[in-house]
C-alpha cells in the first residue's frame, strides 16, 4: 500500500486549522492509519483542536499495542473507543483552558486490514472509494445541509453552495460525549481511498473530483494531490485543505 497527504492553508483563511496523520506500517495494534481532522473555525484554537486530537488518539493507539484485533467487531470497537477517549481529553482540555467556547474539530480516521477499510468518523470530513468508473461517498457528514437535504429541503447541487454549509452538527472536544459513525466497507474494485476536509468538497464537486482522480490517475500520489489542492484553490480556495489518497489497498 502506498499513500500521500498534504495540507494547504487556502486563499482565504490566514491560519491552518486542519491536519493529517499518516502511517503505512504497524502502529499499536493496528496494521496502519490516517487520520483527517479540521478544526473548527468558530471555535477557539481550531488548529490546536485538530493537532491534538490528533496526537491523543495515536498516543491511545500506540500505548495499547497489545490489545487482540481478530474480528471485525474487535476493530471497530478498538478505534470507536480511542476516538471516545480522544473527544474525553479534549473536552477535558476545552473546559480547563477556554471555558464554554473551546476546542473542536472533525475527526475521520481509517485502517485498513486484509481488504477491508475500517472507520470512524464525527464532523463534515469526508472518506471516498474511488476506481474508473465512479466515486462513493463512505461516510455522511454530520452538517446542518446534510439534514437540511435529508429532510427534503434542499437538492443534492445546493448542498456545496449553501451559506449554512460550514454549520456541523457532530464534533470532537465540544461535548462530554459524542456519537461516532463506526463501520468497514470491502475493498473489492477499489482503486483508492481519499481521506479528505471540506476544504476539498466545498470547493470541488465529487464529479470533479472523479474528473482529476481519472485524469491524473496514471501520475505520481504526490502528483495526484497536489492537482486536487490546485483545483480547489483555483475554485474559490475559501478553507483550509486537507487530504490522504491511498492506493494498492490490500494489507495482510
Amino acid at each position: 500500500m502506498v499513500s500521500y497527504g498534504k495540507v494547504d492553508i487556502g486563499l482565504i483563511r490566514k491560519t491552518n486549522q486542519d491536519n493529517i496523520f499518516i502511517c503505512d506500517t504497524n502502529i499499536g495494534a493496528l496494521s496502519n492509519l490516517y487520520i483527517v481532522a479540521d478544526g473548527m473555525g468558530g471555535l477557539a484554537n481550531g488548529d490546536r483542536a485538530s493537532q491534538t486530537a490528533i496526537s491523543e488518539f495515536v498516543k491511545y493507539i500506540k500505548d495499547l499495542e497489545d490489545v487482540v484485533l481478530t474480528t471485525p467487531e474487535q476493530i471497530i470497537n478498538f478505534l470507536r473507543r480511542g476516538v471516545n477517549h480522544t473527544n474525553y481529553i479534549l473536552y477535558k482540555k476545552s473546559k480547563e483552558l477556554f471555558g464554554i467556547d473551546g476546542m473542536g474539530t472533525t475527526f475521520t480516521a481509517a485502517t485498513i486490514i486484509g481488504n477491508y477499510i475500517y472507520i470512524s468518523h464525527v464532523g463534515d470530513s469526508r472518506a471516498y472509494a474511488i476506481n474508473k468508473r465512479h466515486i462513493i461517498q463512505l461516510t455522511i457528514d454530520h452538517s446542518l445541509v446534510q439534514e437540511m437535504y435529508q429532510n427534503g429541503l434542499i437538492a443534492l447541487d445546493e448542498m456545496s453552495t449553501h451559506p449554512m454549509g460550514h454549520m456541523i452538527t457532530r464534533a470532537i472536544g465540544t461535548s462530554e460525549i459524542t456519537k461516532i459513525d463506526n463501520f468497514m466497507y470491502e475493498l473489492v474494485d477499489v482503486d483508492y481511498i481519499l481521506l479528505c476536509s471540506d476544504g476539498v468538497t466545498r470547493m470541488l464537486t465529487d464529479d470533479e473530483l472523479f474528473t482529476i482522480i481519472t485524469k491524473f490517475q496514471n501520475n505520481t500520489l504526490e502528483k495526484l494531490v497536489d492537482n486536487i489542492i490546485y483545483n480547489a484553490n483555483l475554485n474559490g480556495g475559501h478553507d483550509n485543505i486537507a487530504l490522504i489518497m491511498l492506493a494498492n489497498l490490500e494489507v495482510n
